[in-house]
């Protein structure tokens, strides 16, 4: 077919032929180098929430760290009067409940109830109990007080387990 033209015109479809592959060419090349990049930031953005992770992961455990191991119900009794204070929560009640033994442990649980309690002191109050003292916190009733907007009455069973000691029970 290119020789049934003349020379002008082959010269012709051969340089526009040429160009539109250069041109092919180069978009590919451009459009290779800009998915490269993005890959890459995506590397980076992803190695970056690894990092994050792992700092935010390394705090939560430095947050559990402080843990003192508790050595006996009094001791247990001690701490939790001191967060309340601390919290400055009003105790109605704390009552001792009698241990359970469970396998190698023995459960000591302390009903607890408190007045005019604010909805984020609780929940403060709650994180360190959980993550400072080793218990649970068990039972967790919130009733809204009819006198006042954002103050609730509170009862609940914070339990420790011990290891029991030559078969002592308490």
């Amino acid at each position: 077919m290119l020789a049934k033209l003349e020379p002008r015109e082959r010269l012709f479809i051969l340089a526009g032929g040429s160009v539109l592959v250069a041109f092919l060419l180069a978009y590919m090349l451009f459009f290779l180098i800009r998915k490269r990049n993005e890959q890459r930031v995506q590397v980076h953005q992803t190695q970056a929430a690894i990092e994050t992770a792992q700092r935010l992961k390394g705090q939560i455990l430095s947050m559990a760290e402080p843990t003192r191991q508790v050595q006996d119900k009094n001791q247990f009794m001690g701490q939790i009067s001191r967060l309340l204070e601390e919290s400055s929560m009003k105790i109605r009640n704390m009552k001792d409940e009698p241990p359970e033994a469970r396998g190698g442990f023995t459960d000591h649980p302390v009903r607890i109830s408190l007045s005019n309690v604010e909805l984020s002191e609780l929940i403060r109050f709650l994180h360190t109990v959980e993550y400072k003292t080793q218990a649970r916190v068990e039972n967790l009733s919130i009733d809204r007080q009819l006198s006042a907007k954002e103050l609730y009455n509170v009862s609940m069973t914070v339990t420790i387990s011990l290891p029991n000691e030559g078969g002592d029970n308490g």
